[in-house]
């Protein structure tokens, strides 16, 4: 092998190993990142949040006093979502079940064509 195509392949070997290590730094940085960001987590599990539903919006008074758990609504411009947001935070893992306005069991996030228009 010349002296020229050693160089060459020491070179490439060298850029190689750079990279690599370059690599492995920012793999290991993001991974004491993500093990920060997982113990904040972890500090905060069990906590419950502390925040008020604020007053009904007169627009929204009529919605609320058929469902009490109303707290909003949610529409999305250029999206199909266009819906009510209900929060119930006493209910089991069946909360997103619920007897709709109209006495019909609509899971939440499927839309019943008798409560949204198109």
């Amino acid at each position: 092998m010349s002296e020229k195509t050693r160089k060459t392949v020491r070179i490439i070997a060298l850029i190689a190993l750079i990279i690599s290590v370059g690599l492995l730094a920012f793999y290991a940085a993001d991974d004491i990142r993500s093990k920060n960001t997982d113990d904040k987590l972890q500090d905060l599990k069990g906590t419950q949040p502390t925040f008020t539903i604020p007053d009904v919006l007169p627009e929204y008074e009529a919605l609320c006093a058929e469902n009490p758990d109303t707290i909003g609504w949610l529409k999305i411009d250029g999206t199909g979502i266009d819906n009510v947001v209900m929060y119930a935070p006493d209910e089991s893992h069946t909360s997103a079940f619920r007897i709709s306005y109209q006495s019909l069991w609509s899971c939440a996030p499927c839309k019943n064509p008798r409560l949204h228009s198109t």
